[in-house]
């Protein structure tokens, strides 16, 4: 099916006299608004894919929200897919709402879809009487009591803190489906989320539930959460595809999964399995990972700990690890075989939880596919403990999306405020290729931002710095540039860094000589540092990866930028590495096809804080020299938008003095 839609109708409500503008306090009419919005009909109508760029103040969710509701209305429901929570948020709180009150005439149904695990399962809880932590647990009775009067059943809405909520929660393998009384009652949280989704227009989900559902479908067609059929697919935040595609189609094995299972055997008053096999699965993943989380901190590839430890020593533990966990399994199929039905769900999903750790070993130990995946690790902190995570990841997920996605035959809009890597005709090159995407079945659009960058931005880029692999020289001169850099801006910045370690010494250089407030990412939650950023005038914010995108600072709060360098990927890390090793195998060169790509991405993100309405103003700092020297200068500088800049401190200060800041 595909009812073409009227772009005239969408003009009627989007126009500068449109019914949009008339409803919506402080509405700002965008020209680029009503292209981007164009272009989105125009792909819906004729079944294609779109690559569309929209800059900072366009208003893309609005763009796309209103021929979306319309096309969804005239042929069945839309998903809408987003890489944060933040953008969800806003859709389903302000974006939506605001489009229902300017349409009135137009009645549509959007439902937030999330993945299962966020919704307590009542039949859970019941059962949790054999749950020997449970039953006697403080934490346990204000969880029943919170079930009593919620709504949603979502643990987002837990008001206290409730650490074995997956002991609880709804899951694939503990549901009786058609047979819970729940459901038959219409009690289900989780069912209830379903059918909302069932019977919606629009349907907001996540990139990582949107694959995941895709890869549930592709072994059972009623699989999944998503609606089974849906008519187009809307992906913002687009930028963030890959990666989401990589994690879902890859596998991974963490330090906890183990202890976890134990946990779950042992604290069940019924289940009896020998102890002799849970002790000596405990060991087995004790001699696993300890070693591994003693030797290696962050990011490593999975030969770099065979090195180190000893491939047959590794290998052999996780084949001992198999072999265990193949006579638990067994233990629980006898178990399960001398239980009611109703009790039967628990073993299932016990065995099923033995089965999914020997995927992930046999994916990450004994990859039968090396040309296809790459087996890497991580080891992060978690309070006072460390969490190793073992991984199986596709190097390129080009084929797996031709195969998956772009199969799908709905239309498919991307959508982003930074896709391309320039303005020139080829500025989509890296994306396409990064999703294997070919010229036939693609539409692309580039749209900037509306607003005066040259009057309002201004781009300063010292050129005597050294460089920054120059170590203590390095940070120690940037430290004193940050410290007159904010000084002149008066606090109310941003400093963006490209590693926590690069944060935590330039913070040290400066923290106790500035007068200003400094806010650190890592002292406490992103939220809360936000909240406290705009909260107080002058305030100065240091952050990593997460702080350059999906943050917005309107107004005076914000009028410096400053990134410590530009944001090339680390070369070694392994998921890095892994794709540089690729595409010089195609006789190509990674870092121009590759690394540089990437950072122009990455620069237009840092760079589009700043600048997020029509009244702001200030200047983004780039601290790297290299700028001024190396090749890729043009590629870099062009990547973001157009405005004055200088090598000068001097005029920098010059630029806030005229503008009354002093």
């Amino acid at each position: 099916m595909n009812n073409k839609i009227d772009f005239e109708e969408i003009k009627n409500i989007l126009g500068r006299e449109g019914t949009y503008s008339k409803t919506i306090k402080n509405y700002e009419f965008r020209p680029e608004q009503i292209d981007l919005s164009e272009k989105i009909t125009h792909a819906l109508n004729n079944n294609q894919i779109l690559l569309a760029e929209a800059g900072t103040g366009v208003g893309k969710t609005m763009a796309y929200l209103v021929p979306a509701v319309l096309y969804a209305l005239a042929n069945g429901p839309i998903i809408i897919s987003t890489n944060t929570i933040n953008l969800q948020s806003q859709l389903m709180e302000k974006d939506i709402p605001d489009l229902a009150i300017s349409m009135p005439e137009i009645e549509f149904k959007a439902v937030l879809a999330k993945g299962r695990n966020n919704y307590v399962c009542k039949s859970m809880v019941d059962e949790a009487h054999q749950n020997i932590l449970l039953a006697t647990s403080p934490e346990f009775e204000k969880l029943k009591k919170w079930l009593k009067r919620t709504k949603t059943g979502e643990y987002q809405e837990l008001n206290f803190s409730f650490p074995d909520w997956s002991e609880v929660a709804s899951n694939t393998h503990t549901c009786k489906k058609g047979e819970c009384p729940y459901r038959k009652a219409g009690e289900c949280f989780y069912y209830k989320m379903q059918q909302r989704a069932k019977y919606a227009d629009i349907v907001i989900t996540n990139h990582s539930m949107f694959f995941s559902d895709l890869a549930a479908k592709s072994d059972d067609s009623y699989a999944g959460v998503l609606p089974r059929e849906y008519s187009a697919v809307i992906f913002d935040e687009a930028h963030h595809i890959e990666d989401n595609a990589g994690k879902v189609y890859g596998a991974e094995l963490s330090s906890y999964n183990i202890p976890l299972l134990l946990k779950r055997i042992r604290t069940r008053k019924s289940i009896k399995i020998s102890e002799d096999l849970l002790k000596r699965l405990k060991d087995l993943n004790d001699a696993l990972f300890e070693p591994i989380q003693k030797d290696f901190t962050n990011d490593y590839f999975l030969s770099e700990i065979y090195d180190a430890l000893g491939e047959d020593n590794l290998k052999n533990t996780a084949k001992d690890i198999l072999k265990i966990l193949d006579a638990v399994i067994e233990e629980l199929e006898d178990l399960k075989r001398g239980v009611e039905k109703d009790e039967k769900n628990i073993y299932e999903w016990l065995i099923t939880t033995c089965m999914e750790i020997q995927i992930g070993l046999r994916s990450i130990f004994f990859n039968s596919f090396p040309e296809e995946n790459f087996s890497w690790g991580e080891t992060k902190p978690r309070n006072k403990y460390s969490k190793c995570t073992l991984h199986s990841t596709p190097i390129d997920v080009a084929e797996i999306l031709k195969n998956n996605l772009w199969t799908l035959g709905v239309p498919t809009i991307m959508t982003s405020a930074t896709l391309s890597t320039s303005k020139s005709e080829d500025g989509f090159k890296y994306i396409k290729e990064r999703l294997g995407l070919t010229e036939e079945e693609l539409e692309t659009v580039q749209l900037g931002a509306p607003f005066d960058y040259q009057k309002n931005a201004f781009l300063y880029v010292p050129e005597d710095l050294p460089a920054p692999n120059n170590g203590k020289e390095y940070i120690k001169k940037i430290s004193s540039i940050i410290e007159e850099l904010i000084d002149i801006s008066q606090g109310n910045a941003f400093v963006l860094f490209t590693s926590y370690k690069m944060m935590s010494e330039v913070y040290a250089n400066i923290f106790l000589g500035t007068k200003y407030n400094i806010l650190k990412q890592g002292d406490m939650s992103n939220e809360k540092l936000i909240e406290a950023f705009k909260k107080t005038e002058n305030n100065v914010l240091f952050g990593v990866s997460s702080f350059w995108e999906g943050v917005d600072v309107k107004g005076e709060k914000l009028r410096m930028v400053i990134l410590d360098k530009i944001p090339f990927p680390v070369p070694t890390s392994p998921l890095v590495k892994s794709k540089c090793d690729y595409i010089e195998q195609k006789n190509q060169n990674a870092f121009r096809e590759y690394s540089i790509p990437n950072a122009c991405i990455k620069l237009k993100q840092g760079f589009g804080r700043l600048i997020r309405t029509k009244s702001d103003m200030g200047v983004v700092a780039i601290l790297d020299s290299r700028i001024h020297t190396q090749f890729y200068r043009n590629q870099i500088l062009s990547a973001i938008p157009p405005c004055k800049g200088t090598k000068r401190l001097d005029r920098v200060r010059t630029f806030f003095e005229e503008r009354g800041i002093k």
